[in-house]
């Protein structure tokens, strides 16, 4: 349950407070001052404070924290999930979610704070229900509201939503044109060979509501988020294409293609080990520890495939690899897989402890 809701600006200044319950003094935001003055960037706040009587719950969006004040322990992800919808509701309203239009709307923000909880619980949180509860801000409601003394937007009936088991959608809604639109948003990310041909695509795309500036009221709103691998053609000039690395080729960014070693084709290791240890005056090792790493010089032709496999790698503690190692097939198989980068490299620092 929230008790309280705090909106606070990157300078530190409470602007807008909102309490379901009994008040909660200001003086609960010194916690989360004190943590946010430990972080060097505005974004590292921890999102959770324990207090000695409250919990703090916090994110940081468009420089603004929305901090929630809690007395009970609740998931965080849960509170943290409706401070992100206040906020898209808050943008869905006044086009842009800042201190300044907070400001210029504190009736509607603390009428849509009231309808969005009730006494500390979510109740509405679809935008299309609030907005037939409190009408969204424009010029001509103001010009309305100045002449007739009306203060409030809350609409004098209850949305017929709210009385069916469907709070999403309206009952009874009928258009003369029936149909619906769909924005599809995606981002490609692609490696390209010097050809122009697609070497490996991925696709990270959303579907998201029709955007209209004609039609106030939408039709279908509704967000899905989704992660799509597809076999995709980029279409680039060969001339932009000769540009790009030549290891991009082959997606191994580390090794361009087509080396070649006529003199030599060999791989050489350098197993340096540092040994820590405490011995009695008997000579006996009473504890030891070693550090090691293994350096490569590779100088092999073409993209060599290689496999390093230990006598007892269990021995083997703190390890750290290099990006071309499989760590997949080191977790299952405890060996070591890689595609070697050309020249010197580390391929792999170890700790060894007593044993």
């Amino acid at each position: 349950m929230i008790h309280s809701l705090f909106i606070i600006n990157a300078s530190g200044d409470v602007f807008m407070e909102k309490h379901w319950k009994t008040v909660v003094g200001k003086s609960i935001c010194d916690y989360f001052f004190e943590a946010q003055s430990k972080c060097a960037n505005a974004e590292d706040v921890p999102p959770v404070i324990a207090t000695p009587h409250h919990y703090l719950i916090n994110i940081f969006r468009n420089n603004l924290y929305f901090v929630a004040v809690l007395t009970n322990e609740i998931a965080p992800l849960f509170v943290i999930e409706f401070l992100h919808r206040i906020v898209e509701v808050f943008e869905d309203y006044f086009t842009e979610c800042t201190e300044t239009s907070l400001k210029d709307n504190y009736v509607i923000v603390y009428e849509l704070l009231d309808e969005m909880l009730d006494s500390g619980l979510p109740l509405a949180t679809e935008t299309n229900i609030l907005k037939e509860l409190i009408k969204p801000p424009n010029i001509f409601r103001k010009v309305a509201n100045l002449v007739t003394g009306d203060s409030t937007n809350i609409s004098n009936v209850l949305p017929s939503s709210q009385l069916s088991n469907i709070p999403w959608r309206r009952m009874g809604v009928k258009y003369t044109n029936n149909e619906s639109y769909f924005d599809l948003i995606e981002e490609i990310d692609a490696i390209i060979d010097r050809n122009g041909a697609t070497v490996m695509c991925e696709i990270q795309g959303y579907v998201s509501e029709h955007k209209n500036e004609k039609n106030i009221e939408l039709k279908y709103s509704f967000e899905i988020h989704c992660l799509l691998l597809l076999h995709t053609s980029v279409d680039m000039s060969r001339e932009h294409a000769k540009r790009l690395a030549v290891g991009m080729e082959s997606g191994i960014t580390w090794r361009k293609v087509g080396i070649v070693h006529r003199t030599t084709n060999e791989i050489l290791f350098d197993i340096i080990e540092s040994f820590d240890a405490i011995i009695d005056q008997r000579g006996m090792i009473i504890t030891a520890e070693i550090s090691g790493v293994i350096d490569c010089c590779v100088k092999l032709s073409g993209m060599p495939d290689l496999t390093l496999s230990f006598i007892n790698p269990r021995l083997l503690d703190d390890v750290s690899f290099h990006p071309c190692v499989r760590l997949k097939k080191w977790e299952s198989e405890r060996v070591l897989s890689f595609i070697p980068p050309d020249g010197n490299f580390r391929l792999i620092s170890y700790h060894i402890g007593t044993q």
